[in-house]
């Protein structure tokens, strides 16, 4: 075999390398606290109402769960679970951040969804998110009613493989409260999304050290041949 018959292989190296970037990306799960409707649930308030009887106490404050990204993503869809008869006229607050219990000015993201741009599906509710773009690496969500004169829940559910990582913050006012609980639970939802390609310069050296291995290898036939004859 000599040069010439390597220039398939040198192709076909080229087509992978254009696919790999002109290839639309795929909508998968970016992360997923599964419910499971046949395990032990609870339910937090997030917040909880007047009616509640610790609704000012030592309940119902903001709730925070963590999440992981494997890689750079693109985050495009947001699924949790709650109790299928809370009412959310007043719709949700939907809140990222590096670090629980941080205010909405300093989060990665927050975002306000009314009743309309929430889909209900008994107790499941999904939202859109705006293509929000994270690195790899750990988070912090929460999801939660606006007011406490209406009451948003939030299920919990204990995973003997998770993290179990939930915290529940307490006192007068949310956005100030005066400490926390470890739920020692996983609130229950799901981030779909796309999981963002490598950057072009640092995916370039895997290539290249492919297409040098190609030539090396039809270096040494041709010189094999050569040698032969």
């Amino acid at each position: 075999m000599n040069c010439k018959m390597s220039k398939p292989l040198v192709g076909m190296m080229v087509g992978c390398i254009v696919a790999s970037f002109s290839a639309p990306a795929q909508a998968v799960i970016l992360f997923e606290n599964p419910f499971d409707a046949s395990a032990a649930t609870n339910v937090l308030c997030d917040p909880c109402s007047f009616s509640e009887p610790s609704a000012r106490g030592t309940a119902g404050g903001r709730v925070w769960d963590l999440f992981t990204l494997t890689g750079p993503s693109t985050l495009q869809s947001l699924r949790w679970f709650g109790l299928a008869s809370d009412q959310m006229m007043l719709g949700v607050n939907v809140q990222i951040a590096n670090a629980p219990n941080s205010s909405p000015i300093s989060s990665l993201f927050f975002a306000h969804y009314d009743l309309a741009s929430i889909s209900r599906n008994g107790e499941r509710r999904t939202v859109s998110l705006p293509d929000l773009v994270l690195s790899a690496g750990t988070y912090w969500l929460a999801i939660y009613g606006p007011s406490f004169t209406e009451k948003h829940t939030w299920r919990t559910q204990f995973e003997p493989n998770g993290d179990n990582s939930a915290l529940q913050y307490f006192g007068q006012n949310p956005d100030n409260p005066a400490g926390f609980n470890v739920i020692h639970e996983d609130a229950r939802f799901r981030i779909d999304g796309e999981l963002n390609p490598v950057p072009l310069p640092a995916a370039l050296p895997l290539y290249g050290t492919g297409l040098g291995l190609l030539a090396f290898l039809a270096w040494r036939r041709k010189r094999r041949a050569v040698t032969a004859a």
